[in-house]
């Protein structure tokens, strides 16, 4: 009992040191890789994965989603058994499987760290190491 309070405790002492880093990207909009419909919403250095609604596209010319009609969107096919991450340390993440791109999750208490599903508290950890240094 007292290990899982103590590796809590890490948790919340690695995110918020995390959290009060200079991110990579700070905030914006940018389009989600292999969709049109989908973008990626940036709020001090967190993203979260949106779509836009029916009938509408992102566009990466005004950064907001706009009529379908008026929407350049020309999506260039994934990389054959490649993951992107959809987020920082964050339990889904991207596979491309006969060039379709598949929603998939890390098992419980996991994240995907870019490569490959790991621990939580190693992601975080080796990704604050990699935003302070």
């Amino acid at each position: 009992m007292a290990s899982a309070c103590l590796q809590l405790l890490l948790i919340i002492f690695i995110a918020a040191t995390v959290s009060g880093t200079q991110s990579l990207k700070e905030t914006g909009k940018t389009r989600a890789p292999f969709s049109c419909k989908e973008y990626d919403e940036w709020t001090n250095g967190k993203q979260v994965r949106k779509s836009c609604p029916d009938g509408e596209y992102f566009s990466e010319d005004t950064h907001q989603c706009d009529d379908l009609r008026m929407v350049k969107c020309v999506l260039n096919p994934c990389e054959e058994g490649r993951s992107y991450p959809r987020g920082f340390c964050i339990q889904s993440y991207d596979l491309c499987y006969q060039l379709v791109v598949h929603q998939k999750f890390c098992p419980t208490n996991y994240a995907f760290n870019g490569a490959q599903c790991t621990p939580l508290v190693t992601c975080i950890k080796e990704n604050h190491e990699t935003v302070v240094k």
